[in-house]
């Protein structure tokens, strides 16, 4: 958690990293290694805005850690512990142009794109709303979605003590 708030994102999503069959974190969790990694755009994209941050981020994590002997450039902005993901997946193909953002607020029923199919021209667009209350922790940026796609994560907020009691 420390080595979270060292980062400072500004969400933080842990996982336990037991129940995974591959990958770095069960990997990590085996050898009793603390590990993190970060999610910083997503969808394959990049923005120069989530380089600063993992730029920051990296750079207080490492001083933390007592790999760098500097002080932070900047102190860790505060992070917002979710746990917790509901799905809104697309019921079709097609183009979807979210009403929400990564990062956003949202409320259970609350619109959040609507879908327009490209193969069927006669099928009518379709107002697709969130899920649960929460945090939209992930929205893939491409237009251009088929049927099944995640078109946003939901997480709800909570806070350092209830995700100790957790792990």
């Amino acid at each position: 958690m420390a080595m979270a708030e060292a980062f400072g994102a500004p969400f933080t999503y842990v996982m336990h990293g037991r129940d995974a069959g591959s990958g770095l974190d069960p990997a990590a969790n085996r050898q009793g290694t603390p590990f993190i990694s970060a999610e910083l755009s997503g969808g394959g994209g990049v923005d120069r805005h989530a380089v600063a941050l993992g730029a920051a981020g990296t750079r207080r994590l490492l001083v933390h850690l007592g790999v760098l002997k500097a002080e932070p450039e900047e102190p860790a902005p505060n992070t917002q512990f979710v746990t917790g993901i509901e799905a809104l997946a697309a019921p079709f193909s097609g183009i979807f142009a979210p009403a929400i953002d990564k990062g956003e607020r949202v409320t259970a029923g609350q619109i959040a794109g609507t879908l327009y199919s490209v193969e069927e021209l006669e099928r009518a667009p379709e107002v697709l709303h969130v899920p649960a209350d929460g945090v939209v922790i992930a929205r893939p940026a491409p237009a251009r979605v088929r049927r099944g796609t995640h078109l946003c994560l939901i997480s709800r907020e909570t806070d350092r003590a209830s995700l100790l009691g957790e792990i």
